[in-house]
């Protein structure tokens, strides 16, 4: 076989991914989840515990939160701590590039030609570059394609399961709490291979031994370390929690629908902006493609294969945020079935798929992460962000120095919890399984001014609000336009957010303090 990481010309795909991976390291961060996962980590690793009391918000403070993603808080906390937002960018650039780099792997060991691995590659790069990687969920993705890939050349005799197979399920039992799909898949994979390889070794001739021996060894190492691998993932805070974290109520609450990863990928094919319409098009026409193969094929495919096939299609149906596993995991099983497909301009060396360079471009970024030429990176923060009102809050103190109870936008609430540590705790943030939905409802629904949004008001000076930071344009800007006439004077304004005190919100309004008209 033909070494992937030999060193030859950097091809057309090389230079492609060098700058795919240079607009991700550059680009503003979309997802405002890390900063409340960086201060997590940071409280964790002061404190050394792992289960903490809800330290970000008012509206739920002193709450037990369980935490299922404590190893990559922590790890983020240390990056940002020695080497700051360059840190972050360079953890981006690793959980974007190493799902594609594992893919073609794993399409490269299993015989694909490389006019398809070309635009494997091509499409993967492209279409992961529509969503933010900087994301737990990512490193969820990499143990199962880890997972499924090791199994997948276990069951056909292409290689053995090993002690990485637990090694992964203990990192993944401590990354997210996805990891309940690898123990479902693991449990669907032994129980299969029990009841065909049982069956195989009964029928097959007596006289054959040196077969059923083959079969009953590679069947006990699949035990021996599935077993082991289904303990190292309960290796972790709370494993019963997290098995009962997909039934919370919070999770069944219409708001999760407010979080545009949790909505169904239809709802996108006629939506602005064109380009996330364009890659859930990309998607359906890509998931046409496969499911024509795999059905003419069908008997390629392991029961568990099969299985895992349908289960990562119903999860991408439900929520946009499972459309990376199901592509990943399909065009692994898939892709090497499409033989007929050819096209020989993507057979010649500039057109190859190079893993070597793409580990040195890895190490490009990192020693540029690594040196002080990081910092004078353009574009450390989203556009989008209130940095400007979080500059004065961090300048100004609260009469009795206690954190100012701030009410934004959950995304705005986010991104407080990260610029002011502790000076300022917020109504709700992105952490969608955490908080009532009628709180989440009310980040969003309350600076609109939709539906019944005085007793949204109520419900949110009851919580003990202070201060509103608010929008001033747009849809989300209609309760500040609302208030504005009598309010000339508001504690902070910029062309893009205003705060106010919940006694002049109030006023404003002609509300006693705590009560809507």
């Amino acid at each position: 076989m033909q070494n992937p990481f030999r060193l030859t010309a950097p091809s057309v795909l090389t230079i492609l991914l060098a700058v795919l991976m240079a607009v991700v390291y550059i680009r503003p961060i979309s997802d405002l989840d890390f900063g409340w996962q960086v201060r997590t980590g940071e409280r964790i690793l002061a404190s050394g515990r792992m289960r903490q009391p809800e330290p970000f918000s008012y509206t739920i403070a002193g709450k037990d939160v369980p935490d299922h993603e404590w190893l990559y808080e922590t790890s983020l906390a240390l990056l940002w701590q020695w080497f700051g937002m360059a840190g972050l960018r360079l953890v981006r650039v690793a959980l974007f590039v190493a799902p594609i780099l594992i893919l073609a792997w794993q399409l490269r060991r299993r015989g694909v030609a490389d006019d398809l691995l070309f635009l494997v590659v091509l499409f993967t790069s492209i279409f992961f570059l529509q969503f933010e990687r900087l994301r737990p969920l990512v490193c969820s993705t990499i143990c199962l394609q880890l997972t499924a890939g090791w199994l997948y050349d276990h069951c056909r005799g292409r290689g053995s399961v090993d002690w990485k197979l637990p090694v992964t399920f203990l990192l993944w039992g401590n990354l997210h709490p996805a990891v309940l799909m690898g123990q479902a898949l693991l449990l669907g994979v032994l129980a299969w291979e029990w009841i065909i390889g049982k069956c195989a070794m009964r029928n097959a001739e007596r006289g054959v031994m040196t077969e059923r021996t083959e079969s009953r060894r590679r069947l006990n190492g699949l035990t021996m370390w599935g077993g082991l691998a289904l303990v190292a993932s309960f290796v972790a805070p709370a494993p019963i929690d997290r098995l009962l974290y997909p039934f919370a109520p919070e999770l069944r609450h219409p708001a999760q629908r407010l979080f545009i990863e949790i909505n169904p990928p239809w709802k996108f094919l006629l939506a602005d902006p064109w380009n996330r319409a364009l890659t859930v098009w990309s998607a359906v026409a890509l998931a046409l493609l496969l499911s024509i193969v795999a059905i003419r094929r069908w008997r390629e495919f392991r029961g568990w294969e099969w299985a895992m096939l349908l289960a990562l299609s119903g999860l991408a149906f439900v929520a946009v945020r499972a459309l990376g596993d199901w592509l990943l995991i399909s065009l692994a099983l898939v892709g090497p079935l499409v033989q007929n497909l050819r096209m020989p301009m993507f057979q010649r060396p500039p057109f190859r798929t190079q893993l070597g360079w793409a580990s040195i471009l890895f190490g490009v970024f990192a020693l540029l992460t690594f040196t002080p030429i990081s910092r004078i990176v353009p574009f450390q923060e989203n556009e989008a962000w209130p940095r400007a009102a979080a500059d004065w809050i961090a300048g100004k103190q609260t009469p009795g120095g206690e954190p100012w109870k701030v009410f934004a936008r959950f995304n705005d609430g986010a991104y407080l919890i990260w610029r002011l540590n502790g000076q300022a705790i917020v109504y709700a943030d992105t952490r969608g399984f955490y908080y009532p939905g009628e709180f989440l409802e009310d980040s969003v629904y309350l600076p609109r001014c939709e539906g019944d949004w005085k007793l949204r008001l109520e419900r949110v000076m009851r919580q003990g609000t202070q201060y509103f930071l608010l929008p001033v344009q747009g849809a989300d800007g209609e309760l500040w336009r609302r208030v504005e006439p009598k309010i000339p004077q508001p504690l902070y304004r910029d062309e893009r957010f205003v705060i106010l005190t919940a006694q002049q919100v109030n006023e404003a309004l002609s509300l006693e303090p705590g009560k809507t008209k």
